[in-house]
């Protein structure tokens, strides 16, 4: 079976190289036509070829020659040899000249040098080129936005979300005002709002209702929120995820009902559930399991305790039945599975504990749940998770502390163990270096698990 497989790699590398032999050829002869033709059709003609040059090195594994490509279709709208680079890599010289024809291969180009360089080594304190590259092209459209009128506003839209990715991340550091974040969120919502179209409006809204959310700034983030109201329909769904990768607009539905619960309003929280339940999920994709996650998570955690067989049939309708047909039986998977048997435990124990504990398989659960890391997601996830009002470390530490009642001797103590450890992670992720709480919602749910762990723990040692 080897062979064939081997043959056939290279079978695929020599096209690769044919290709990208020929696509060289093109450039060369395009590049040096840059300052004979009086139009720009060789320049876009070379950023073309330079676009498609570079995803064959990407496939090869060439990063060096793909960036040294990308580079040298950057250099095509390159003749001031005076003038000061100020403007994302040009002269102001150069920048004027630019059309809004070039401004699409330019930040193209940008992007494509952007995720060529995500593994360069920086020195220290020194901005990342995957970082730099994002910020020039913002900087040279936002220049070249102040000189002429662009009529395809969306050709910024993916550097936004590579910024706000990096603002995730980390990559991009921040004063303790989030300066650069809350304009970033405005010119995002800005750009949208001239764009008009409502599936990147929705988006820019979410986001700032989201960013508010992080800030403390409840009523702020609910009043965005009533904006993006206005806009929002579930048929822009499917076109919202494939833009962005899951529906952000729809799940702002789920997060205000944390945010009206910060503010004290239980009763619109609630209302706000009950409006995603009967006029949202019915009409998502179902084959987008994480949008479905993240579109149940903070409802659950709102109603777990207030109906949680209610929330068992809602997951297991939504999440785990779609999770079998579509990915499980395929192989495939999707970010959240991690916390799929541990959420499903939790809320068949909230349900019914008495049924619970003569369910055949509760040794199995116990001796699984006991391992050190069995039923943990990552800290990446849980990280992205308990923006959703309820960490998944939180989760299962609650899982962990309503198994150790069913449990006995060394597992029992095992179990609480892990419960308070699991807590104490989220509280340290969940508190600045000032002693200023973020997530709230999250960090209230973890204290009330974390003190029924401590207690439990107590009263261990007591029996002991």
């Amino acid at each position: 079976d080897l062979v064939p497989t081997l043959q056939e790699d290279w079978k695929n590398r020599k096209s690769l190289m044919g290709s990208l032999s020929q696509g060289a050829k093109e450039l060369k002869q395009l590049i040096g036509e840059k300052f004979t033709d009086t139009g720009s059709s060789s320049k876009e003609r070379a950023a073309i070829v330079a676009l498609s040059i570079s995803k064959l090195h990407e496939d090869l594994g060439l990063v060096e020659r793909r960036l040294a490509v990308i580079d040298e279709a950057l250099g095509l709208w390159k003749f001031d040899t005076e003038g000061e680079v100020v403007i994302g890599g040009y002269t102001v010289k150069e920048a004027m000249a630019f059309h809004e024809r070039d401004l699409k291969y330019i930040i193209e180009l940008k992007s494509q040098r952007s995720k060529a360089s995500v593994n360069k080594a920086c020195a220290a304190n020194e901005e990342r080129d995957e970082v730099k590259c994002m910020n020039d092209a913002l900087h040279i459209y936002k220049w070249a936005s102040q000189s002429f009128n662009i009529e395809n506003r969306s050709i910024i839209f993916p550097i936004f979300s590579c910024l706000f990715l990096f603002v995730k991340t980390g990559d991009i550091k921040q004063d303790k005002d989030r300066s650069y974040e809350i304009d970033l969120v405005e010119n995002f919502v800005q750009e949208t709002k001239l764009h008009g179209d409502a599936i990147h409006h929705t988006r820019a809204l979410a986001l700032q209702a989201e960013l508010f959310s992080h800030l403390g700034r409840y009523k702020d983030a609910i009043k965005t929120f009533k904006q993006l109201e206005l806009f929002y329909n579930v048929q822009y769904s499917d076109a919202i995820s494939e833009a962005y990768g899951t529906d952000r607009s729809a799940q702002s539905y789920s997060r205000s009902a944390l945010w009206q619960m910060q503010i004290g309003d239980e009763a619109g929280a609630l209302t706000k559930c009950e409006y995603v339940i009967a006029h949202i999920l019915p009409h998502m994709n179902p084959r987008n399991v994480h949008n479905f996650v993240c579109l149940l998570y903070p409802i659950i955690g709102i109603m777990k305790d207030r109906d949680p067989k209610r929330m068992q049939i809602l997951f297991e309708q939504y999440v785990i039945t779609n999770y079998d047909e579509y990915y499980r039986n395929e192989g495939a998977k999707t970010p959240c599975a991690p916390m799929f048997d541990p959420l499903t435990l939790l809320l068949g124990m909230s349900v019914d504990e008495e049924s619970f504990s003569v369910d055949p398989d509760l040794e199995n659960y116990i001796s699984w749940a006991a391992e050190e890391e069995g039923c943990v997601c990552s800290e990446f996830l849980d990280s992205i998770m308990s923006d959703y009002g309820w960490a998944p470390h939180t989760m299962t530490a609650e899982m962990c502390y309503r198994l150790s009642k069913f449990a006995s001797g060394d597992k029992r103590k095992k179990l609480i163990a892990k419960s308070r450890m699991l807590t104490s992670r989220v509280n340290q992720k969940l508190m600045c270096e000032e002693d200023r709480v973020v997530l709230h919602a999250a960090f209230a749910e973890n204290e009330r698990v974390r003190r029924l762990a401590m207690k439990a723990g107590r009263v261990s040692l007591i029996v002991l």
